[in-house]
């Protein structure tokens, strides 16, 4: 695996790589090859809990000139190298790097090895390494903000993309304070050098621009008001400083005023009488008119078209399941003004009974009552026509029986009421018996 870090000088890679990597691997036991200026085995060695001649056979520096020719060493299987300033043995270019090198790069997972690169870009490094990244920590010291003893790390994953160039996604990311304990560990200056600590300049610092010096408790004092005038008006507010008023006792209308209370005796408590529900306001006229409707209600077609013509019975249809007569109204000249069958009288809230002979038939609903008979007829033009017969015997299934000029009418029949009618009409006392045209499911 090729572990990448990335920063700036003095932002932690080298820092996190002693820290994180080096000195786990000696608690560990690995063998490891690594190229950072001033390595000091003997707090190595303490920091590790090993002694400082186990951590010598353990650990080996590497010169510039064994990184640069990386390939032609002879590393130990399953070891870990760590090379600082990558960029400066294999920086990118155009120019491809030698076939032994790129060999190298792509068989070291065969022999175990993990390597670490350190970098300050990694765009500055050739792309034969970076294309073969498994995992890049990016560190940023946080002086900015004005905390110089932490930095930031953010780890990102790499996996080729469809050019066969390596893709970085973002997979954590935290802060780190610098722990004193490892300073010392290595050098991370050449010797010599007195200048150890990052350039400071107040303008950099954004606690210390006057944005954040002047307008920053600014904002904090009008956020303080804020809060303190919202839990003002959630307990109460300006209402909670007015005090109610002691409510003076007052006589209900209609009743004597009490007497002054005595000093000898309390005064009595005047209850005051409780008032009346007011009554409901009554419902206007077209609402009681609406409510008053019922089921009889329907349009009187039969009684118009008796005023001025007179009823026959044209025919009756007897089925399995129920019995039919066909109605007709006939004027002076034995037209025919009109036709209802007993489905339509139904609708609207007629019975029909019917004789067992079909020859006389009686409507009746609430207070009104209309008989009739199959009365001859003269004239040709009352006749039933033959279509409307072959219209009747197709919804009907069956034949029409035309009104018989004789006939027994003692046969018993009994009478079902239909669904719209609550209560039963009554039938004639003496007389024939009839027939009711209700369907047989009804009765």
């Amino acid at each position: 695996m090729i572990i990448v870090h990335e920063g700036m000088p003095r932002s932690g890679k080298s820092y996190a790589a002693v820290k994180d990597h080096l000195i786990p691997a000696l608690k560990k036991g690995r063998r490891i090859y690594a190229r950072i200026d001033g390595l000091n085995y003997a707090q190595l060695a303490e920091l590790a809990g090993i002694t400082e001649e186990e951590c010598r056979g353990l650990l080996s520096e590497l010169t510039e000139e064994q990184c640069a020719k990386l390939e032609q060493q002879e590393f130990q299987k399953d070891a870990l190298i760590i090379i600082d300033e990558a960029q400066n043995y294999w920086p990118q270019g155009r120019a491809q790097l030698p076939v032994p090198v790129l060999k190298w790069i792509a068989e070291h997972g065969h022999h175990g090895f993990d390597v670490l690169l350190m970098c300050q870009l990694l765009k500055d490094v050739h792309r034969a390494w970076v294309n073969r990244s498994n995992r890049k920590l990016q560190f940023i010291k946080k002086d900015v903000v004005g905390k110089a003893n932490e930095y930031k790390w953010i780890m990102y994953h790499g996996s080729p993309d469809s050019k066969g160039n390596v893709k970085f996604a973002e997979v954590q990311k935290g802060d780190h304070p610098y722990e004193e304990q490892y300073f010392g560990a290595y050098k991370s200056h050449s010797d010599g050098t007195e200048n150890k600590e990052n350039y400071e300049d107040d303008r950099v610092n954004i606690w210390k621009s006057p944005m954040f010096r002047k307008w920053l408790p600014l904002l904090g004092l009008l956020g303080l008001l804020g809060f303190g005038y919202v839990m003002y008006l959630f307990n109460g507010g300006i209402t909670a400083e007015k005090k109610p008023q002691a409510a003076k006792a007052e006589a209900p209308k209609g009743m004597p005023a009490p007497a002054p209370a005595s000093l000898s005796a309390p005064a009595p408590v005047v209850t005051p009488a409780p008032r009346a529900a007011p009554l409901p306001e009554p419902e206007p006229k077209e609402r009681q008119d609406r409510n008053r409707l019922t089921e009889w209600e329907f349009p009187d077609v039969v009684t118009e078209l008796s005023k001025g013509n007179r009823m026959r019975l044209a025919g009756v249809l007897r089925t399995a399941s129920a019995t039919k007569i066909i109605l007709e109204w006939r004027d002076s000249s034995l037209r025919v003004v009109d036709q209802m069958t007993t489905d339509q009288l139904r609708v609207l809230g007629w019975y029909a009974l019917v004789t067992d002979d079909d020859r006389m038939a009686i409507l009746t609903r609430p207070g009104v009552r209309y008989v009739a008979t199959a009365w001859p007829i003269d004239s040709p033009v009352a006749k039933a026509t033959e279509v409307q017969t072959q219209q009747i015997r197709r919804e009907s299934q069956d034949f029409i029986r035309p009104p018989a000029v004789k006939g027994d009418m003692t046969m018993a029949a009994r009478y079902i009421p239909a669904s719209y009618h609550e209560e039963e009409p009554a039938l004639p006392e003496t007389g024939p018996t009839w027939v009711s045209t209700l369907p047989t499911r009804n009765r």
